[in-house]
C-alpha cells in the first residue's frame, strides 16, 4: 500500500457461489466497477445513476487471511512498534465477513486466525528485535453497546466508572479502563479470547452471529531504553476495531430488543459517516466528534494522530448490491481523509530527576577532583550541617569585631550562609536609626582609658536623613562611625564582664567540673530538657524495634501461609467429593489466615513508618538542645572565668592584650567556642567511622 498520509481502504469481498455479474475487479486489484439498476420498471424515466466505478488502495477478492493481513494491516502494526499511533478498522453491512477478518476463525484452522490474532504475534516478535529498548505492552477491551461503554475485561459490568477525557497531551483515553500487562503474547490472546466470550451478538436472518456492539481492542505500547536512567519515553496505541453492521430491518426481520440494537448501530454508524464527510470536506472547521461514544473514541483515528488502516467488506450476490453501494461510497470518502501521524516521544519525570541527580553526583566528584588537586580539601558542595554553619557564624562575627580581615570563600552555599548571617548580626546590632540598640552596648565604646569617647558622650546632630547647611540632604553619620577615635562594634551575645579584673577571684575549674556546676545551676533548664529529649529517643527506639519484630513476624506467617496454600493445589489437584470438600475448607481457612496476616503486616508497617518519622524529628531536636546547651555553657565559662589560660591547638596560647577587657573576653570565648566546634567535629567523625 502506497505510504501517504490519508487513511488507507482495502475492500475485501465476501466469497460466494452466486456473485453478482453486475459486480467486477480490473486485475489491478485497484478498482470495483458496478452496474446496478435499481428499477426494472420502464414506465417511466429513470435518471438515477446505474454503473459505479470506486478505486481503492487493494481490492482482495478470494484473498486468504494471511494476505489480508500483509497488505492491511502489518504496516501499521511495523509502525506502532516505530512509535506511531495506529488503528486497523473494519466497516460494512452486516454478515460481510468484519468479524471473520478482524478475529478469525481458530475453532477451523490456526490459518484461518484474524488480523487481530496475527498482529499480536508480529508486535511481540518485532519487539524482541529491539535489544536495545524494554517494552511493556498492555491491553485493554472496550466494548460500545447500546452508547454504552462496557469494560470487557472486568468481571463489574457497571458502565458509569468508564468516562471519556483528554489526556495532558491532547490524546482521547477512556478513564476506568481495565489495562492488565502482557509479558507474552500468550497473556494477550487470552484476554482477547476472554473479550470475545462476553461481547454481545444475536442471530437475525442474515447472520446467525451478528455482532450487536463496536469493540475495540487496544495494545498499548511504552519503550525505553535498558539503561537504567532513560528518561526518553516511546508511547504508542494499536486500535483493532471490529464495528458492528449495518442492518436493513426488512432484510433482517428484527424486532423488541434486537430492533433496538439495531437503531444503535445504524445511528451510531452514521455519525461515523457524517465525522468522516466533514474530514473530507475542505475549511470544515467543527468535526462532530462527540455526537456518538464511537466517534469520541476514534478521534484519534480519524484526522488526528494515527496511521489508520481500513477494510471495507462488501456482499457480491444481487440481492445486497444497494448495501454495497453504500458502503463503498463510504470507504471512497474515508480515503479522503487526512491524518497527522508523530512519533509519540516523551520525558519520564521519575527518570528525568534520576539522571539529574546521576549528574549532580558526577559534577560533585568532578569538583572533589578539582578541589584535591588545588589542595581545597574538605569544601562541602551539599547542604551545610549544623556544625558548619555555627563555625560560619563565629567567623562573621570574629570578622565584624575586628578580630580576623578575612573570610575564606569555598563555596557557593558557603558564600550566602555568610551574607545570611552579616544580614541577622547586623539585624540585632543596630536600629533603624543607626545608633547601638542597647545601654550596655554603648558604655562598651570607650577608648583605651576606659573613659567614653565624644560621640558617646554627645547628642548626635547628623542623624540619618538629616538636611545640612552645606551640602543639603545627607544621610548622615552613625554614632560609631562619628567617633573621635576608631571603636570596635562588638555583637550582643559578647557576655557582660567587669571592666576592672579581679585579682583575688577563684580559680578556674577545669571544663567537667565547670560543665556539672552549670548544669545544675544556669544551666538546669536546658540540661533536663537533653535529658527528656534523650529518654524520650531510648523509648521510641525500643518501640522501633518492637514493631519491626512484629512486621517480621507477619511477614513470616504471610510466607508460610503461602507456601502452604501453594502445596495444597499441588498436591490436591483432583480428589473425591467428600475429600475435596475436606481441602477446599482447609484452603479456606489458610486464606481467612493470610488475609488476617496481611491486616496486621499492614498495620505494623505503617505504625513501624510513623515511629522511624518520630525518632528522626527526636533525634534532630536532640542534637539542636545539645549544640545550645554547649554554646550556652562556653559562654557562661568565659564570663565566669575570663582568665583561665586555655591553650588552642594551632593558635597556641591566648594572650591578654592591653586595652578594652571586652576584647580580651570576647578574644578567649570565641576561640574557645571554635577549639569545642573543632572537637565535637573530630569524635563525629571518628563515630561514623
Amino acid at each position: 500500500m502506497p505510504k501517504r498520509g490519508n487513511i488507507q481502504v482495502a475492500v475485501r469481498l465476501r466469497p460466494t457461489a452466486a456473485f453478482s455479474e453486475a459486480l467486477s475487479v480490473t486485475d489491478a486489484g485497484v478498482t470495483v466497477n458496478l452496474g446496478h439498476s435499481k428499477s426494472d420498471s420502464s414506465s417511466f424515466l429513470d435518471n438515477q445513476q446505474k454503473v459505479y466505478t470506486f478505486n481503492f488502495d487493494r481490492v482482495m477478492k478470494d484473498a486468504p487471511q494471511q494476505d489480508v493481513y500483509e497488505s492491511c494491516a502489518r504496516p501499521t502494526v511495523e509502525s506502532v512498534v516505530s512509535g506511531f499511533n495506529g488503528t486497523v478498522f473494519c466497516y460494512g453491512q452486516t454478515g460481510a465477513g468484519k468479524t471473520y477478518t478482524m478475529t478469525g476463525d481458530t475453532s477451523m484452522s490456526y490459518l484461518q486466525r484474524g488480523v487481530v490474532p496475527r498482529a499480536i504475534i508480529d508486535l511481540f516478535r518485532l519487539l524482541n528485535e529491539r535489544p536495545g529498548t524494554i517494552a511493556t505492552v498492555r491491553v485493554s477491551y472496550l466494548e460500545i453497546y447500546n452508547e454504552q461503554l462496557y469494560d470487557l475485561l472486568s468481571p463489574n459490568e457497571m458502565t458509569g466508572h468508564l468516562q471519556i477525557q483528554d489526556d495532558s497531551s491532547g490524546n482521547t483515553v477512556v478513564r476506568g479502563l481495565t489495562m492488565p500487562v502482557c509479558a507474552t503474547e500468550e497473556e494477550c490472546m487470552h484476554y482477547l479470547f476472554q473479550g470475545d466470550t462476553t461481547r454481545v451478538i444475536a442471530e437475525h436472518q442474515m447472520n446467525n452471529a451478528s455482532s450487536r456492539s463496536h469493540c475495540i481492542f487496544t495494545i498499548h505500547v511504552e519503550q525505553r531504553h535498558n539503561t537504567s536512567v532513560a528518561e526518553k519515553v516511546v508511547m504508542s496505541k494499536l486500535h483493532l476495531v471490529d464495528l458492528a453492521g449495518s442492518e436493513r430491518v426488512t432484510k433482517t426481520k428484527s424486532d423488541g430488543k434486537i430492533l433496538q440494537e439495531a437503531n444503535y448501530i445504524n445511528k451510531s454508524l452514521t455519525f461515523l459517516e457524517q465525522v468522516v464527510v466533514a474530514l473530507s470536506t475542505k475549511n470544515r472547521d467543527h468535526i462532530p466528534y462527540r455526537q456518538s461514544k464511537l466517534t469520541n473514541v476514534l478521534r484519534d483515528s480519524l484526522g488526528g494522530n494515527s496511521k489508520t488502516s481500513m477494510i471495507a467488506n462488501i456482499h457480491g450476490e444481487t440481492a445486497h448490491l444497494d448495501e454495497t453501494v453504500s458502503t463503498l461510497r463510504f470507504a471512497e470518502r474515508v480515503m479522503c481523509v487526512n491524518n497527522h501521524a508523530v512519533v509519540n516521544e516523551s520525558m519520564d519525570p521519575v527518570m528525568m530527576v534520576k539522571k539529574l541527580e546521576r549528574e549532580v553526583r558526577e559534577l560533585k566528584q568532578e569538583l572533589a577532583m578539582h578541589d584535591a588537586i588545588a589542595n581545597r580539601a574538605g569544601v562541602n558542595y551539599g547542604t551545610l550541617s549544623d556544625d558548619q554553619i555555627f563555625d560560619i557564624r563565629q567567623q562573621v562575627r570574629m570578622y565584624m569585631a575586628g578580630e580576623s580581615n578575612d573570610i575564606e570563600i569555598v563555596s557557593v552555599g558557603q558564600i550566602k550562609e555568610v551574607f545570611r548571617q552579616f544580614k541577622s548580626l547586623a539585624g540585632t546590632v543596630t536600629d533603624p536609626s543607626g545608633t547601638i540598640d542597647d545601654q550596655d552596648h554603648a558604655q562598651e565604646m570607650t577608648s583605651g582609658a576606659g573613659k567614653p569617647t565624644a560621640a558617646a558622650s554627645r547628642p548626635s546632630t547628623s542623624g540619618v536623613g538629616n538636611v545640612t547647611a552645606t551640602s543639603g540632604f545627607s544621610v548622615g553619620l552613625s554614632a560609631i562611625a562619628s567617633s573621635a577615635s576608631p571603636v570596635k562594634m562588638k555583637p550582643k551575645i559578647v557576655p557582660r564582664v567587669v571592666q576592672e579584673q579581679n585579682k583575688d577571684a577563684e580559680p578556674a575549674p577545669s571544663k567537667e567540673e565547670g560543665f556539672e556546676r552549670f548544669c545544675a545551676g544556669e544551666g538546669a533548664v536546658m540540661s533536663a530538657s537533653v535529658s527528656e529529649n534523650k529518654a524520650e529517643l531510648a523509648r521510641k527506639k525500643a518501640d522501633r524495634r518492637s514493631l519491626a519484630n512484629e512486621v517480621n513476624d507477619a511477614k513470616s506467617r504471610i510466607d508460610t501461609l503461602t507456601e502452604r496454600l501453594a502445596e495444597c493445589s499441588r498436591t490436591h489437584p483432583a480428589e473425591e467429593d467428600e475429600a475435596k470438600g475436606i481441602v477446599d475448607a482447609e484452603a479456606s481457612q489458610m486464606t481467612d489466615e493470610l488475609n488476617a496476616a496481611k491486616n496486621v503486616y499492614r498495620a505494623a508497617y505503617d505504625r513501624l513508618r510513623e515511629v522511624t518519622a518520630e525518632v528522626k524529628a527526636i533525634q534532630t531536636l536532640g542534637n539542636r538542645a545539645k549544640a545550645q546547651l554547649l554554646a550556652s555553657f562556653e559562654e557562661w565559662y568565659a564570663s565566669s572565668f575570663p582568665n583561665t589560660g586555655e591553650e588552642l591547638e594551632d593558635d597556641g596560647p591566648v594572650v591578654p592584650e592591653e586595652g578594652n577587657p571586652f576584647d580580651e573576653a570576647r578574644k578567649t570565648v570565641t576561640r574557645n567556642t571554635l577549639q569545642m566546634v573543632a572537637k565535637r567535629r573530630i569524635m563525629s567523625r571518628k563515630r561514623e567511622l
